[in-house]
């Protein structure tokens, strides 16, 4: 049989000689250059550098170079990617320098489906600026769960109202802020809004989050969201106040403050819990407050001074175990005005140390109850529970001291276990001398701690 004859039965005898096989043997190493090339061309595609005025969208993988200025159109989010896109915001590759993404009318930056961002994940030493306008205009929107978003080097403003800086509208996202800068102008805007669902985490280290007209950090439904701040400044302005507020349903709200400084009050709504930690944390309290949980560690929670006479109240369901507490009470006769630290159906942990600033009292005898600076009567505390921090002066003649009480009067003679009520009691310099009457002493024995006695001095 000739050569070409017995090529032609070899081919007519197997399984080539189909075209359908052909496509079976072939198409799969097909479709696999097909996939890698696909894949390639979106992992390289370049955003910049320069005014960018297209916004970025589709399934591609994206990086935003070095002095880039994303200006889309008004009513435009400027960067939206879907699929599994990646953006990546590199203020270093290219032409190294800052990063612009401004949008009006419309949120910046809105992660959905399997996407996600990173802005400058080297530390580049070039600030990437997130600035919105108009109402709901968002910075960052993560409209779905299960996402990890890392921000470093960033400043962030919106002045719509309803534009909050930093919303979350599922659960099981984390948001890694490092060196960011969060502000918020408009009414009911928030720096960061955690809303819907659990498990969510926001981290912020060496970041300061301000809110002129809105809550600073909001919490809204779901459980177990938690936020860390480690470095960082939280501020809220004037036109709310609050920089906590943990509504809606809102279950086991977690907030974690470490060598860091908070301004304003703190609000957890009926129907919802939180824990607040503070740990080596400065609180400048400017309204009054609420939390189920605190628990401080070595913080200080400095109450500000009354205006037009309103003094503030921190209430919780559990405190402890240490830490200082700045209260300001006018330091006069019995019942006068003073902050007020409440325990409300709960315990306390530790020991902890009252400081008591005048406010504007002269100081007189009181022959009665005292002045009422923590109220436990829906809860207990232990003797040992509250100290003060020293000597306590009302007026040039006067020095106050601690009594701790289990009913409305000062316990003079025997011990307590637990004690409802602490209140400040006073002696008289000129009559006292240097010893103290011996209705103060009583007062102060057994309940309030030896070492915490203050020595009276002649006037």
């Amino acid at each position: 049989m000739s050569p070409g004859r017995q090529h032609r039965c070899w081919l007519a005898h197997s399984s080539l000689a189909s075209p359908s096989a052909w496509c079976l043997r072939f198409l799969p190493a097909v479709l696999a250059s097909v996939l890698l090339w696909s894949e390639a061309a979106r992992s390289q595609q370049q955003v910049g550098p320069g005014p960018v005025t297209t916004p970025i969208t589709g399934n591609q993988n994206v990086t935003v170079v070095g002095s880039t200025q994303l200006m889309p159109n008004p009513g435009t989010v400027a960067v939206s990617p879907s699929g599994s896109a990646f953006v990546t915001f590199n203020p270093a590759l290219v032409q190294p320098g800052p990063i612009s993404v401004q949008t009006q009318d419309a949120p910046a930056i809105v992660i959905t489906g399997g996407t996600d961002i990173a802005i400058n994940p080297d530390a580049a030493p070039y600030l990437t600026t997130i600035t919105t306008t108009g109402t709901n205009a968002f910075a960052i929107n993560v409209v779905s769960g299960n996402h990890t978003e890392l921000l470093n080097n960033v400043a962030i403003s919106t002045t719509g109202a309803g534009a909050d800086a930093i919303k979350i509208d599922n659960p099981n996202n984390i948001i890694n802020a490092t060196d960011v800068r969060v502000t918020t102008t408009g009414a009911g805007a928030s720096a960061l809004a955690l809303l819907s669902g659990g498990g969510t985490e926001a981290n912020f280290t060496n970041s300061t989050l301000t809110s002129q007209a809105g809550a600073v950090i909001r919490v809204e439904r779901g459980t177990n969201k938690n936020v860390n701040l480690t470095d960082s400044t939280v501020t809220a302005g004037s036109g709310d106040g609050r920089w906590l507020y943990v509504t809606n349903s809102s279950i086991n709200a977690n907030v974690i403050a470490s060598n860091s400084t908070l301004r304003g009050s703190a609000v957890t709504d009926m129907g919802s819990t939180s824990t607040l930690t503070l740990n080596g944390t400065t609180w400048f309290m400017t309204g009054n407050s609420n939390v189920t949980n605190l628990i401080n560690n070595g913080g200080i929670i400095e109450f500000a001074p009354p205006v037009g006479g309103v003094f503030k109240t921190l209430t919780t369901v559990n405190y402890g175990p240490g830490g200082t507490l700045g209260l300001n009470t006018f330091l006069g006769t019995d019942g006068s005005p003073s902050d007020l630290l409440i325990i409300n159906g709960g315990t306390t942990t530790g020991t902890s140390v009252l400081r008591i600033a005048n406010a504007g009292g002269p100081g007189a005898l009181t022959t009665g109850n005292g002045i009422l600076v923590v109220d436990a009567t829906n809860g207990t505390t232990t003797p040992n529970a509250f100290t003060l921090a020293g000597e306590v002066r009302g007026g040039p003649s006067t020095i106050f001291y601690f009594a701790a009480a289990s009913t409305a009067a000062i316990l003079t003679t025997g011990s307590c276990a637990q004690i409802s009520q602490y209140r400040l009691t006073v002696a008289t310099v000129s009559t006292v001398a240097a010893s103290m009457s011996a209705t103060v002493a009583a007062a102060m024995s057994p309940t309030v701690p030896a070492a915490m006695a203050p020595t009276v001095a002649a006037a």
